[in-house]
């Protein structure tokens, strides 16, 4: 307890619970588009804060580096091939899938399940964290800035699109970003924060710091009307983790957690378990959704039910879910060699 920072084990279980939020959608295409949408702007921010927290934590490294992407490759790599084989076998046993695929898409695309998928994108950064760490360590505040305004103009290019008919290819300027940009964005914002601490941040409630973290949801606000309102845009498009919404509600989403303030020792032992176990959390949670959930829920989306109740429903759901999921990951890791398959 004394080496964790109970901050960021607040947000990674916020996190957790909105990723999962996301991914559970139990008689939710019987309620209102407007709730929908709603818990969906919302789960949005989860992925994009295990980013923020990976740079917090990962930049500079604290290791040579080959010890570096050894530690991480063991604690990443390893129990994402074995939790690809448990969700295709799975889905041989329950859905009458082939376990055996020979077909050009399975072969370069080894995850089973579509969570996975952010295995690939943090397994990329940390392959490029011993080629920037250093150079970041000893960047300017001026020029973290000048990245990050670059990378925030990048995530708008999808408006841009939209509303002038243009198509992104490499003939146009807009393709620079395209180096840049992306979930390194988040990765280097979480090292910014560490590192030159921004009141708005860091600060109490004043004020000034109210009005700042107002703006960036205004503005978020913002987007989401004109994305569907004046762009036609989908909610698939507007809340696409390289746009601008995600982004903007991501880094609200951080700072208003950071301010949370837990005292009580036991809810801290509890946030510090979940945040230990998130990872396998994460991986297997797609599994309770799909393979034991149904044998409860399923009755629940034939049901016609207020729209409020049903996503209480969902929120009872994911809850649920991660109880189930952090005694399973409990009980695997008393077993030898449990981090292969947890992490």
């Amino acid at each position: 307890m004394a080496n964790r920072n109970i901050q960021l084990d607040i947000i990674r279980c916020i996190a957790l619970f909105l990723i999962i939020l996301c991914h559970t959608q139990i008689g939710l295409e019987n309620v209102s588009p407007g709730i929908v949408k709603l818990k969906w702007f919302v789960g949005k921010c989860g992925v994009p804060l295990f980013f923020i927290i990976s740079g917090y934590l990962n930049l500079p490294m604290k290791y040579g580096d080959m010890e570096f992407i050894s530690k991480r490759f063991k604690r990443v790599f390893i129990p994402f091939l074995f939790w690809c084989i448990i969700y295709r076998v799975l889905s041989a046993i329950f859905e009458n899938g082939a376990l055996i695929r020979p077909n050009s898409e399975d072969l370069f695309l080894i995850a089973t399940s579509a969570h996975l998928w952010y295995i690939y994108a943090i397994l990329a950064l940390y392959m490029i964290t011993p080629i920037i760490s250093e150079y970041f360590h000893k960047c300017s505040q001026k020029m973290f800035q000048f990245y990050l305004i670059v990378w925030l103009a990048s995530t708008t290019f999808t408006y841009y699109y939209h509303l002038t008919g243009h198509t992104f290819f490499d003939h146009n300027i807009t393709y620079i970003t395209y180096y840049i940009g992306g979930y390194l964005g988040y990765y280097i914002l979480g090292y910014y924060i560490k590192r030159f601490n921004p009141i708005w941040i860091f600060g109490n409630w004043n004020l000034k710091n109210c009005l700042i973290l107002g703006s960036i949801f205004l503005i978020g606000i913002i987007f989401i009307y004109a994305g569907y309102f004046h762009l036609n845009m989908t909610t698939v498009e507007i809340s696409s983790y390289v746009t601008i919404v995600p982004v903007l509600f991501s880094i609200l989403a951080f700072s208003i957690l950071w301010k949370i303030r837990v005292t009580n020792d036991y809810i801290m032992k509890v946030i510090n378990s979940l945040s230990k176990y998130s990872f396998g959390i994460y991986l297997i949670h797609e599994a309770v959704i799909y393979y034991i959930f149904p044998l409860f829920f399923r009755d629940v989306c034939g049901l016609e039910l207020n729209g409020i109740v049903v996503l209480l429903i969902n929120l009872l759901v994911v809850s649920l879910n991660i109880v189930i999921s952090y005694f399973i990951v409990r009980l695997v890791n008393l077993l030898p060699k449990s981090k292969f398959i947890f992490g």
